[in-house]
């Protein structure tokens, strides 16, 4: 039965694409203060100072303000979190030492499928329709279910319209040749609301002769590596999509949502046999994301308030890998391989919250999950490789709040998840605040995390010349304890501290064995920690806001309980400064972002080796001016000012006798922009 509605609403969507190619708006019904407007994980929209987890928004200002587009782009912004640069399996993040496969990444509430390695691409999820970014850097696994161990992060888009027909765009122009071009529309009759978008993003930097230079670097240790002069791969991507909105009253509502994205990456391998013949074996990697979803909300009497989401995640990533003839200028038709992975996934949430009696509410809930994965490199035991193989996932949780008196009030949550494959899993977490006085909040809590492995790293077989990389059927599930204290103190209306302290623990942590000589496959490690102080100061004055906030963290782990462990350390500093001149009505902004060292480990057999990737600045600055009561805006900006484009990495600890033996990228070198959004 599914099946035939997922079908079908498919239908709809794909004619609503057809109909409208390259435009998009948002939802509806209006509402003040919807940057501040907190939904993950709560019992109805609440503001974010009131919300009892510890929570960060990135707005829309500051998301337009600074020509960001992308999602791992915004993140930058946020101290602990790091993102890590990969040209092919994309741009991934680090959440306060949790690895992304514990990190939960939504869109208004519905999971993102397609991770690779564990981790999302998230160059891949642009912010052309956001309204605001939440995240949650704490346990929701009770509340969430599967990987939120280690925080959430939902992007939650625009609900809102004005008028009854608004058109807008936005387009930026980078000096490293990247453009990225978008198209809203929105249109309101009666009780619906249409809506559709387009966006098209390019990058293309350097011809195809220079991408396949090459250049020999000698380390300190003695290294020697050849390496593509121009790493930063051509990539194309593009999306639509649309929704349907129709609200029959002030208190319901139903949407139903289509995206697609699109995106094309070029690799070009260097010139091999250059005096007979030369060829070079290059590489295509392509990737389509198809999402439906169909979202019915309700507050019944004021009182209860129901949301329910279904969707339907479609993931297809396609490798090819082709011989080319540079005489000939053509493609070797016997030399050519592919290599395809298809994943998709059926998804349920609903939940349902209400007052029991005068200071208690309950909200209870579900989800259910099913992702089916085939290609060439997923294989179960004793099936060939076009056998399908699937996780299913069933859970139901219960959050009870209580508010004795006015400035306390006290959260218990506790899930059963039910999966196909584990046994059965009971997760619990207990939230509070407590604000002594007007000046101060107070957040504490305990929260239980749960992760079972994915489809890749039960059952893949990634083996050719470079990689041998084998699933493990036997995996046990990530089981994780955290405990949290923040504190916030507002001595003055224009000034804040906060000061945030944190401990998690992760057991049988899921991590990638060199079991022999280049040789690895998934296996369970018995303990990883990792704990930490992000104290920060905001201050407001005249026009001009300073945020500082700064993360250190230290971790340890260890392959098994008799074993020694290893330690490590990182820390973050992120500066922001934002500077409004009411004449002629300029925003500044200007961002600093320290990155620490950051320790990596391996593990090799039995033991952890050490690495250290070195420290390294970023700074970005953007100027934005607004036209004609808002309708349009110019914002100037550089990224990147300091001219950072690679780091070295050390074996062992920075500081000692020991040599670097490699790089990490970082980015494409000092980048300046422009960008034009306007609307009607």
């Amino acid at each position: 039965m599914y099946k035939i509605l997922f079908v079908f609403l498919g239908a709809i969507f794909i004619s609503l694409d057809l109909q409208a190619q390259d435009i998009e708006g948002d939802s509806i019904s209006a509402s003040n203060s919807l940057d501040e407007v907190l939904v993950t994980a709560q019992h109805s929209p609440t503001h974010y100072t009131q919300a009892i987890h510890r929570v960060t928004i990135i707005k829309e200002q500051n998301i337009k303000e600074r020509g960001i587009y992308q999602l791992d782009q915004a993140l930058e912004l946020v101290p602990f979190i790091r993102v890590v640069t990969d040209g092919v399996l994309g741009n991934q993040i680090i959440m306060r030492g949790v690895s992304a496969s514990n990190v939960a990444i939504m869109i208004d509430g519905v999971p993102i499928i397609g991770r690779l390695n564990g981790a999302l691409d998230l160059s891949q999820i642009s912010l052309k329709n956001v309204q605001r970014i939440e995240i949650i850097d704490g346990a929701l696994s009770a509340i969430l279910g599967n990987n939120a161990a280690g925080g959430v992060i939902n992007i939650i888009t625009k609900k809102s319209q004005i008028g009854r027909f608004e058109l807008a765009g936005s387009h930026q122009f980078e000096s490293i040749k990247a453009f990225n071009h978008q198209l809203n529309l929105g249109v309101k009759f009666g009780k619906f609301k249409v809506s559709a978008s387009g966006r098209i993003f390019d990058y293309n930097q350097y011809s195809v002769d220079s991408l396949r230079v090459t250049q020999t670097i000698k380390y300190p240790n003695g290294n020697t590596v050849t390496e593509t002069k121009y790493p930063w791969n051509p990539k194309e991507q593009y999306n639509i999509g649309g929704q349907i909105a129709y609200q029959p009253s002030d208190q319901q509502r139903i949407i139903l949502k289509y995206e697609k994205n699109h995106e094309y990456i070029s690799d070009y391998g260097y010139i091999r046999r250059p005096t007979f013949n030369p060829y070079a074996n290059d590489m295509f990697f392509t990737t389509v994301r198809n999402d439906f979803a169909v979202v019915y909300e309700n507050k019944i009497k004021d009182k209860y308030n129901l949301e329910f989401t279904t969707a339907f995640n479609d993931f297809n990533r396609l490798v090819e890998d082709k011989r080319f003839y540079l005489q000939s200028q053509q493609f070797d038709s016997l030399l050519q391989t592919r290599d395809t992975s298809h994943f998709y996934t059926y998804f349920a949430r609903g939940t349902i919250s209400l007052p029991l009696i005068t200071k208690v509410s309950l909200m209870v809930g579900g989800n259910y999950q099913r992702e089916f994965g085939r290609g060439e490199r997923i294989k179960a035991v004793n099936l060939d490789k076009n056998t399908k193989v699937h996780t299913e996932e069933f859970g139901v949780f219960s959050d009870l709040k209580y508010a004795p008196i006015s400035n306390l009030t006290l959260n218990g949550t506790a899930r059963l998840t039910i999966h196909n494959i584990y046994k059965s899993q009971w997760s619990g977490a207990f939230q509070t605040k407590y604000s002594p006085a007007k000046q101060v909040d107070i957040r504490a809590g305990y929260a239980q995390g749960y992760r079972s492995p994915d489809l890749k790293e039960l059952y893949l077989e990634f083996i050719d010349v470079n990689h041998y990389i084998l699933g493990n059927n036997d995996l046990k599930p990530e089981r994780s304890q955290e405990a949290q204290l923040t504190f916030v103190y507002k001595p003055r209306f224009n000034l804040q501290f906060n000061l945030n302290a944190y401990k998690t623990w992760i057991k049988d942590r899921i991590t990638l064995t060199e079991y022999e000589s280049l040789k690895y496959s998934y296996e369970n490690i018995s303990s990883y920690s990792v704990h930490g102080l992000q104290p920060g100061i905001v201050w407001n004055y005249k026009g001009l806001e300073s945020k500082t906030e700064t993360s250190l963290g230290y971790w340890s782990s260890n392959v098994s309980y008799e074993g020694p462990a290893v330690y490590g350390q990182v820390f973050d500093l992120n500066q922001t400064l934002r500077l409004h001149v009411k004449k002629p009505d300029i925003h500044i902004s200007l961002n600093y972002r320290y990155v620490g060292q950051q320790p990596i480990f391996r593990q090799v057999e039995d033991t952890i080796a050490i690495d250290q990737i070195e420290a390294y600045n970023l700074l970005n600055i953007s100027l934005q001016k607004s036209f004609f009561n808002n309708k349009i805006s110019l914002v100037l900006g550089a990224k990147n000012m300091l001219d950072v484009r690679t780091v070295d990495i050390y074996s062992g600890a920075i500081g000692t006798s020991n040599l670097s033996y490699g790089s990490n990228r970082i980015s494409q070198g000092r980048n300046y922009f422009i960008t034009l959004n306007w609307r009607i």
